[in-house]
């Protein structure tokens, strides 16, 4: 598991190159807090708190934590070769399970970025997300706690978001601007599901 201290180094060793060259803020940084183990209503109450309302609420697994960092369910391919992973991250799918895009952490201001542009999200090519990924594989990762997954294929596209509340502002601002997409989508079919490290990370 990830100590709090080698979290902390890897958020700012990534903010400072992403607040040079995509505008992200060390304030993101120094609001980042030990996480530990939370109940389902906290998780909630934080969720509501922020006006985020996502289909199911879901916590990681942790016996697939090491997994993030391996080939098979790690996002950042660049990442992958030092054997770590930004855990501030959404996914967003197809309605067949394939990857469409991805935003993580360390690839700075998604909205500079272009993943999220005109309250749509956006593939943005460059970046370095591993295109292997898929809704089967990645839903393995979690257990939900509150709902249950349905058919993916009644929906336009799925958002996986993995979050803990301690993991600073970073997590609230990411979750807010997914729920805002969702909120202007026409079609109101996206579904949105929360992963909760809940403590893992410590």
């Amino acid at each position: 598991m990830m100590s709090k201290s080698r979290i902390f180094a890897l958020m700012l060793f990534m903010n400072t190159f992403a607040s040079v060259c995509f505008a992200q803020s060390l304030v993101d940084v120094f609001s980042l807090r030990k996480t530990k183990p939370e109940p389902a209503s906290f998780q909630l109450s934080m969720l509501k708190k922020w006006k985020v309302r996502p289909d199911v609420v879901a916590v990681f697994d942790s016996t697939y934590l090491d997994s993030m960092k391996f080939v098979r369910y790690a996002l950042d391919t660049q990442m992958l070769r030092h054997g770590s992973f930004s855990p501030v991250q959404f996914r967003v799918y197809g309605n067949d399970g394939s990857l469409y895009t991805a935003w993580q952490y360390c690839f700075g201001n998604m909205l500079i970025l272009g993943t999220i542009k005109d309250n749509r999200f956006q593939d943005v090519r460059h970046l370095p997300i591993n295109r292997i990924l898929d809704f089967a594989h990645d839903s393995r990762l979690f257990l939900p706690i509150i709902g249950c997954i349905p058919d993916i294929s009644k929906y336009n596209m799925v958002v996986v978001a993995f979050w803990d509340p301690y993991l600073g502002r970073s997590v609230r601002k990411m979750l807010k601007r997914i729920q805002k997409v969702i909120d202007k989508d026409e079609t109101s079919s996206i579904l949105f599901i929360t992963v909760n490290y809940n403590g893992l990370l410590d």
